[in-house]
């Protein structure tokens, strides 16, 4: 990419410099005050310039109150522009069902929730949050984990889950996968399931900003 100004932009300037030129003829402006004139318009667009071939943001989405905020070290990736192909992976469930939000960690080590929680009862049907292919099934620590790898790149995965599916397995936007399981830790609730999300990168990204109207308010709780 050029950071040459564009030739618009040169004409621009340079009609500047002559109008500014015409003042000095009349005695309006010093020859000092019209040298600094010049200098600033012409070094001006090389800057501005520069700052354009920076990287450009990546990552959007839907924002929902109480969200934690976003530090160097969090990378949103490429979220789909589609974001109605997304949907919650349980039954009946709705937006108000999350009962613990994304936090992103501070490092790629630290602490965090890479994901939300969605409150369940046991043996509630779990569905694909979109069309794609299992990449894991399996139990991970001791919980049954399921991954699924959609064609945009992003990569769900969903615990505690038990499923019949196995690596390979193509499944469609919605199709049930499993049922919900125990073994996370769903902070005080009999069962749960955890919804995370990666870029192709290995980032994490907040699940419900991929839902169209992902908007949420969450009430401040005790915590020991």
């Amino acid at each position: 990419m050029s950071i040459l100004p564009e030739p618009t932009e040169i004409v621009f300037h340079t009609t500047a410099i002559r109008r500014f030129g015409a003042r000095i003829r009349c005695h309006d402006i010093s020859m000092n005050e019209f040298s600094v004139f010049v200098a600033i318009v012409l070094v001006a667009p090389f800057i501005t310039g520069i700052q354009a071939a920076g990287p450009a943001a990546t990552g959007s989405g839907i924002p929902y109150a109480g969200a934690a905020p976003v530090n160097q070290h969090t990378t949103f990736g490429a979220v789909p522009r589609d974001r109605a192909s997304y949907s919650l992976p349980l039954a009946g469930a709705a937006i108000a069902d999350v009962v613990r939000r994304f936090e992103p960690p501070a490092t790629t080590y630290s602490r965090g929730h890479r994901g939300v929680d969605i409150a369940a009862d046991e043996g509630r049907t779990v569905f694909a949050p979109r069309s794609g292919t299992v990449t894991f099934a399996g139990q991970v620590a001791g919980r049954g984990v399921l991954v699924i790898s959609h064609p945009d790149g992003l990569r769900s995965t969903l615990e505690a889950v038990s499923t019949a599916l196995s690596r390979g397995d193509a499944v469609e936007s919605g199709q049930a996968v499993g049922k919900v399981a125990a073994g996370h830790d769903c902070r005080g609730l009999a069962a749960c399931l955890h919804w995370g999300v990666r870029t192709s990168a290995g980032d994490y990204i907040d699940p419900i900003s991929l839902i169209r109207g992902g908007k949420i308010v969450l009430l401040p709780r005790n915590e020991e």
